[in-house]
């Protein structure tokens, strides 16, 4: 994976590539506005989705 990431008070973003076991590149953007979590636990959820996409038969 090659990301980049964006934090203001309650915003998070993660955007960048990853590749599937099968080698098949996606590009990906990940936004979470208003969010009333703690930011550890959003950048969680946004590393689970991410790691989702990675494992996906593609």
């Amino acid at each position: 994976m090659r990301a980049k990431t964006g934090t203001l008070t309650g915003a998070s973003a993660l955007s960048g590539y990853v590749r599937t076991p099968r080698g098949t590149p996606l590009a990906f953007v990940i936004f979470c506005n208003h969010h009333l979590a703690d930011a550890e636990d959003v950048r969680a959820a946004q590393d689970a989705i991410v790691n989702a996409l990675a494992e996906r038969p593609l």
